[in-house]
């Protein structure tokens, strides 16, 4: 009788094929996991502000993100950014005590920042 069974059924080799489709389904789904991971990835480069929540979410999607918030940053990470020196940093902080940014554009108020210095740092602020 379980002979027969196994027949009926298609045999031993149709009821492991019925289960690679199921497998394969599992690889698509992982395949467009890594996919949708590279894509936030390439993210990063878009020209509108993010928050620092948003830029903290990039970081944990395994980007490599420096982002900078210019409201909290120190002088150090201020440096950090292309073009911004000793005295442009110390200028945003004094800046930042009497009037904190409200978007990152704003930066350009401060003395020392137009818009060549601003375009080159705008992927790498928020606030």
């Amino acid at each position: 009788m379980l002979i027969a069974a196994v027949s009926v059924t298609g045999g031993m080799i149709a009821q492991r094929r019925a289960y690679i489709p199921e497998i394969e389904v599992i690889d698509a789904e992982e395949e467009t996991a890594e996919t949708v991971k590279a894509e936030v990835t390439a993210a990063v480069t878009y020209t509108e502000s993010i928050s620092t929540a948003e830029a903290s979410a990039l970081s944990e999607a395994g980007s490599e993100v420096n982002i900078v918030n210019i409201n909290t940053a120190s002088a150090e990470e201020l440096m950090s950014l292309n073009g911004i020196g000793e005295k442009t940093a110390e200028a945003i902080i004094e800046y930042r005590k009497s009037t904190p940014f409200e978007k990152p554009e704003e930066i350009m108020n401060v003395k020392g920042i137009g818009e060549k210095k601003y375009e080159n740092i705008k992927n790498s602020i928020c606030v």
